[in-house]
């Protein structure tokens, strides 16, 4: 009877296991920690108390809104601007306000149960953001950033826009479009915030990223639309990690658009790549995800290197729920290893990687990008996301190398690369050879550029490969020529760019009906020759704004050095706009500077036969090329 009775036991457990779908589900092992429980961190999911890694003092330490702004202007990179724990500050009216890179901005969440400082702003369209992270290596914890509400227009807390920034410890809610936007950055490590409120319908991103990659490790998300929303754009990437993900959401947790989803807004038409492309890779694993009402992950395509999903606790107990794809099965994809349900039922594989992608609703099979069967792609550019290039390229390939699983040898008839969809650098019937493809980075423009790459062969398709690089030849500057303001904490805060002026320059304060919106100029004190030097490294090219009573700037001269010791006068061309009803052009003094020399030094001179009264200079701009 006993025998029996296994024996009925055994196939009810097969026959379950078979109507469930995947490979069979087995128990999980006694020793197997599956979702958020896992986390190897020695912190406490979302922060707060018990958290260890606290910044306690800093550098400059502020209670309010004055002294807040006075240290940002002063901090410099590796410094703290510590907030005292009881600090509300009222951010409001402050839009798309810059944090120097290098700096920490510390509170004390967590800290003998603390809250934490607040810093709110309720300006209901905080937007595009009330903060920018535009220099590297920012740190933002222990803090609380409220916005102005959840649902109502457009507000965004945190706007990372530079690499290697860390942002931990801190309450973030209250944001309708996001609560940290991350754009065109990379090693970014969002981890151990509680992040909640930022439900816009249509919007509504605790964290979403566009062209940027980064980790996003042991939060605790609630109140969402998107907990983690990422573009699709070639280059988007992320590894969600130990993550405690609630159930009141008013949509899916975790995705990655698609190429359907920005090809619209394109002016050229999509590639079938780009159509059916959805950022560069996802790896999620070990989240718990709460929610039950809706899918708990979204991939609207085909990753240009993968996606992983395992180790994840999903309450809901359909395991089609948890992760959903659109216009493929198969290819770089693997979501297994994850328990669903109160139980945890452990389902082995869900979807195994595979050396084809089969697209739903058609017969069309497409050969796997990267990372299965089928290997190929580019040695250089780097795959990995987010490659820094000044100056030439080398374009380099990697052999192609194809699993016998194919059922015959794979045969190039054709190979192209291609810059940015559309210049076309190579054509041949064989690989090239290495140093036969340079790409001149100089003369594109800063920022993101992809380089594609089509083979074809005796395949049914040909394989095709997109790779993005980061162009970053080039930094610029600018002096608003902003006058001295005093700070009952700090003194006076002296806010000029220059590294040499004479003695006889006095600023003009106000009067900004006058002088075109520019509240702040510098001018001659009297009839005597003047100068202002600025050191700007490998300097190219210049532009000096100027208020003056004609449209040719009377007793102006400009100059380059190459060692702050010998000078060389720099022609430059006049835009000027007509005058306005006071009697004053805006002038524009626009030039570069010889291509040959490197020009590290750049004067601006008034001699002294130019009337002081009739002469005012407002800002200067600088484009240089970034050292290696």
């Amino acid at each position: 009877m006993r025998k029996k009775a296994w024996l009925i036991c055994v196939v009810y457990m097969l026959s379950v296991a078979y109507l469930l779908g995947g490979t069979i589900a087995t128990a999980q092992s006694a020793t197997t920690i599956y979702g958020a429980d896992a986390n190897p961190t020695g912190e406490p999911l979302g922060g707060g108390e018990g958290y260890s890694k606290l910044v306690l003092t800093g550098d400059y330490i502020v209670e309010n809104k004055e002294q807040f702004l006075a240290a940002l202007a002063k901090a410099r990179p590796g410094q703290v601007i510590y907030i005292e724990p009881h600090a509300e500050i009222n951010m409001t009216g402050y839009v798309n306000f810059d944090i120097p890179g290098g700096i920490t901005i510390a509170g004390n969440r967590g800290y003998q149960g603390s809250p934490g400082p607040l810093i709110y702003n309720n300006q209901l369209e905080t937007y595009p953001c009330m903060w920018r992270l535009t220099g590297p290596g920012v740190r933002i914890t222990g803090i609380r950033v409220r916005g102005p509400h959840y649902q109502l227009p457009n507000s965004l807390g945190i706007n990372v826009l530079a690499d290697n920034v860390e942002i931990d410890n801190c309450e973030i809610y209250d944001w309708s479009y996001a609560g940290i936007h991350i754009m065109r950055a990379h090693n970014v490590y969002i981890h151990h915030n509680y992040i909640h409120h930022v439900q816009r319908p249509g919007l509504g991103y605790p964290v979403t990223l566009n062209r940027a990659t980064a980790i996003i490790e042991a939060n605790i998300f609630d109140y969402y639309r998107h907990a983690i929303a990422a573009s699709g754009h070639a280059g988007t990437g992320y590894e969600a990690r130990y993550n405690l993900v609630k159930a009141n959401a008013i949509n899916h947790a975790f995705d990655m658009h698609g190429g359907t989803d920005f090809c619209a807004n394109q002016s050229a038409p999509c590639t079938q790549q780009e159509i059916i492309m959805a950022g560069a890779y996802v790896n999620i694993h070990h989240n718990t995800f709460e929610i039950t009402a809706w899918d708990a992950i979204r991939v609207r395509g085909i990753p240009t290197d993968y996606v992983e999903v395992h180790s994840n606790w999903f309450l809901n107990n359909n395991e089609i729920k948890s992760c959903q794809f659109r216009y493929y099965r198969g290819g770089n994809a693997h979501v297994y290893n994850n328990v669903y349900g109160k139980n945890q039922r452990l389902v082995a594989e869900l979807i195994k990687p595979s050396p084809f992608v089969f697209l739903e609703g058609s017969n069309v099979i497409y050969a796997l990008a990267d990372g299965g069967r089928i290997m190929y792609g580019f040695a250089n550019p780097s795959q990995e996301t987010g490659q820094v290039v000044r100056g030439n390229l080398a374009v380099e390939l990697l052999p192609v190398q194809v699993d016998e699983v194919l059922g015959r040898p794979f045969v190039i008839r054709q190979v192209e690369i291609r810059l940015n969809n559309s210049t076309l650098l190579y054509s041949g019937e064989a690989l090239p050879k290495p140093g036969e493809v340079i790409v001149d980075t100089l003369s594109l423009k800063d920022g993101v550029h992809q380089l594609s790459l089509k083979i074809s062969g005796n395949l049914d398709i040909p394989l095709e490969k997109t790779v993005s690089f980061m162009v970053d030849n080039y930094w610029e500057m600018e002096d608003d020529l902003d006058a001295p303001s005093e700070s009952s904490w700090f003194g006076v805060i002296d806010h000029s760019r220059t590294s040499d002026k004479s003695d006889g320059w006095s600023y003009a304060i106000g009067d900004q009906d006058t002088f075109y919106d520019d509240d702040s100029r510098i001018i001659r004190t009297q009839l005597t020759p003047e100068y202002l030097t600025w050191e700007v490294p490998l300097v190219k090219e210049f532009i000096v704004t100027a208020y003056a009573k004609s449209k040719v700037p009377s007793g102006v001269f400009l100059w380059v050095s190459t060692d702050g010791e010998q000078w060389q006068q720099v022609s430059y061309q006049v835009q000027a706009s007509e005058a306005n009803e006071h009697g004053w052009y805006r002038l524009e003094l626009i030039g570069s500077t010889p291509i040959a020399k490197e020009t590290n030094w750049f004067r601006l001179s008034i001699d002294g036969d130019a009337d002081p009264a009739g002469l005012q200079i407002g800002q200067v701009y600088f484009l240089g090329q970034s050292c290696e």
